[in-house]
């Protein structure tokens, strides 16, 4: 029995533009060229070509550099990494890859906005990220029936059938170091009037790196930390988030929609480089009751809606902005496809940058951490092994290989078999 229930999704999503057109990502080559066929058709002709460059693109970064470990200055010199970099395109961006097959602006915009999962406008995001539609093709999108929640549950009973232990609502507040070798780490469980020590040969921390080295160690590493080139790298946008339970919604919308405002470029530049809210902002809307109706009571559906958002380092007031947005967000919706959303919400939650930063520790409070900007990828991003601390190792989406969750469970496997190999150096040393 699979310890997952897995569906795949085909259309795996619909993308709404700002002039009221849409087209759906279909599961095969031929459907989709036949979507993009109603709205170019000289552009469908050049869809086979276009996806056999984006599959280049794949296996370049799949087994060059996404399952490649990068510790060391002799990973990054690799005669293999040295080939595919150069095959990359790295000055290349992902727009301008798509742009010299495509002519239509929309086609180009629903080819190209996925660099969005990593926080990254797809003028500034490297060619060779323009790989992630046809990832999307020949791999599919699929949904978790029970919700993402039980991919996470997967893991726990893994960790435990191997052996392990998971423990809820315990915070750690410090790790710690003797020397120059990390020796275990502070926690403190829920309600406890004080930390308790967990002695440790290992210590994998899976907050952002920044944040690791701003609040969890020695004071010493601290100041350092301060100092380094750490601390000025780029981190990728944010999101603002609605949970909603919906009574006897009415909309023709999927399991995954994308709304693309009229001014898609404008919402760019504002939410990655002026960092202000954008006026028309994009937006993805996930109703996963169309695919799993027990995740909700009979008669309603979840909705949940993402709008991305500049960082904690843009300077939004959240306690005024936040209202202002979700009503934003609301009335778009009513307009676009869900009418009489709002007196139709039976319950609601919200979440901010400043939600992400407080409760996930994400850095600056960006959802999709590093962007992943040419020299803040691969040898050039936080690495698995901490280079200031012996026993310190990192994964997550501010390590290599990045964000997303099947390329952040690649990091964790790779802080897993860097631990392995240098422990065995140890003991056989």
């Amino acid at each position: 029995e699979p310890a997952i229930d897995l569906r795949r999704l085909d259309p795996a999503y619909t993308v709404r533009f700002g002039d009221g057109s849409a087209m759906s990502m279909r599961a095969s080559l031929g459907d989709l060229q036949s979507e993009v066929a109603q709205i170019s058709p000289r552009d469908a002709e050049r869809i086979p070509a276009l996806f056999a460059a984006m599959e280049r693109q794949y296996r370049n970064a799949r087994y060059n550099f996404i399952e490649q470990p990068f510790n060391g200055i002799g990973s990054l010199l690799r005669p293999r990494t040295l080939k595919g970099l150069a095959a990359a395109l790295p000055m290349t961006s992902v727009y301008r890859f798509v742009a010299r097959n495509i002519e239509d602006e929309r086609v180009r915009q629903a080819l190209t906005f996925q660099t969005l999962y990593l926080g990254i406008s797809p003028h500034d995001c490297p060619s060779i990220y323009g790989m992630l539609p046809y990832v999307e093709l020949e791999y599919g999108v699929w949904f978790p029936m029970g919700g993402m929640g039980e991919i996470a549950k997967s893991l726990v009973r893994l960790v435990r059938e191997l052996g392990g232990d998971v423990q809820y609502g315990t915070a750690v507040q410090e790790i710690q170091v003797q020397g120059r070798r990390a020796a275990g780490v502070s926690v403190r469980h829920n309600g406890a009037a004080f930390a308790e020590s967990v002695r440790a040969d290992v210590v994998v921390a899976n907050v952002d790196t920044p944040t690791a080295y701003q609040r969890l160690v020695p004071a010493h590493l601290r100041r350092k930390y301060n100092d380094s080139k750490l601390a000025r790298m780029e981190y990728g946008c944010s999101a603002h988030l609605l949970y909603l339970g919906v009574r006897d919604l009415q909309t023709s919308f999927g399991h995954h929609e994308v709304l693309l405002s009229s001014d898609f470029d404008g919402s760019l530049e504002a939410i990655t480089r002026t960092r202000e809210l954008p006026r028309d902002p994009a937006m993805y809307v996930c109703i996963p009751t169309r695919t799993d109706a027990s995740l909700a009571p009979e008669g309603h559906d979840v909705v949940y809606i993402l709008t991305p958002v500049p960082h904690l380092g843009a300077k939004v007031d959240w306690s005024v902005e936040g209202p202002r947005l979700r009503e934003t967000v609301l009335a778009t919706l009513e307009r676009r496809g869900m009418p009489g959303l709002r007196e139709r919400i039976v319950l609601e939650r919200e979440f901010t940058p400043a939600d992400f930063e407080a409760r996930y520790g994400c850095f600056n409070g960006s959802a999709f951490g590093l962007s992943p900007l040419f020299l803040q990828s691969a040898y050039f991003r936080p690495h698995a092994r901490s280079e200031d601390v012996d026993g310190l190792y990192f994964a997550g989406a501010g390590t290599h290989p990045g964000g997303g969750v099947p390329i952040v469970l690649t990091s964790g496997r790779l802080a897993a078999e860097t631990i392995n190999v240098e422990r065995r150096s140890l003991v056989g040393a």
